[in-house]
């Protein structure tokens, strides 16, 4: 565990601080984003802003207030240990990108002697993970999601290929719904390698996630990025290993 703030998300807002110009980038108006970085047109439509890197995230959060549904999908990568340390987890959430509070859910790749470990888990930050006791192995494939009702949320992370589902419940204990998140995260800051991961089929409330003008992000420094987060195109997009 990683203290109180919890294993998973507690690093990208300190990192988006210490990024240049990443809280501009996440806080100027629509017509503003321009001047901090690139906007490539995709397919859709929709512009995909060249991901910040700083932080242990890699993906697309949707910035903005009142998001109440997100939900993505994946198949569980194949994982090449180099370290004990090694952890690398794709999941989807809400919060957690202007303040330390994020509900989410997902899968954790953990390299244990040498061997990754596959659990699924959810998590109420700042409170550590719960982890669920089902099997997970590479190939699998997943599909999580995270909905906030009127009392609470809703947790649910499923293993089509094995059959199981697993729903948690939560209080309104730390509530922050200004961002949709769809994230591989390494909550220690060191990625085994894992190839490339492509989520797919990720919504924010019911809408593909590029039609919220969503904000990217790579783990690492701008000197050793460890992960290239490719652009967003529809509810799509791809995560590729560089560097642990």
């Amino acid at each position: 565990m990683a203290g109180a703030r919890g294993r998973h998300g507690r690093r990208v807002v300190g990192a988006l601080v210490a990024a240049a110009g990443a809280v501009l980038l996440l806080l100027a108006p629509p017509g503003d984003r321009g001047a901090a970085t690139t906007a490539a047109s995709g397919p859709d439509g929709h512009a995909g802003y060249q991901p910040v890197t700083g932080s242990n995230w890699s993906g697309w959060a949707a910035v903005g207030s009142g998001f109440t549904t997100v939900a993505a999908a994946w198949s569980a990568p194949t994982v090449r240990c180099g370290a004990p340390t090694q952890v690398v987890g794709p999941w989807v959430g809400l919060g957690g990108v202007v303040t330390n509070t994020v509900q989410q859910t997902g899968l954790e790749i953990t390299c244990a002697s040498g061997k990754p470990v596959y659990r699924a888990w959810y998590e109420t930050a700042p409170q550590p993970p719960v982890y669920h006791p089902d099997p997970v192995g590479p190939g699998d494939r997943m599909t999580a999601s995270v909905h906030r009702t009127a009392t609470g949320y809703t947790l649910t992370i499923a293993d089509t290929t094995r059959g199981w589902t697993r729903t948690a419940h939560t209080a309104h204990l730390q509530d922050d719904h200004a961002s949709a998140e769809v994230v591989v995260e390494s909550p220690t800051g060191a990625f085994p390698a894992f190839g490339s991961l492509t989520l797919s089929g990720a919504t924010v409330d019911g809408r593909p996630l590029a039609s919220t003008d969503p904000v990217g992000f790579e783990s690492g420094t701008t000197s050793v990025r460890q992960t290239r987060t490719g652009p967003v195109r529809g509810g799509s997009f791809t995560v590729s290993y560089l560097h642990e």
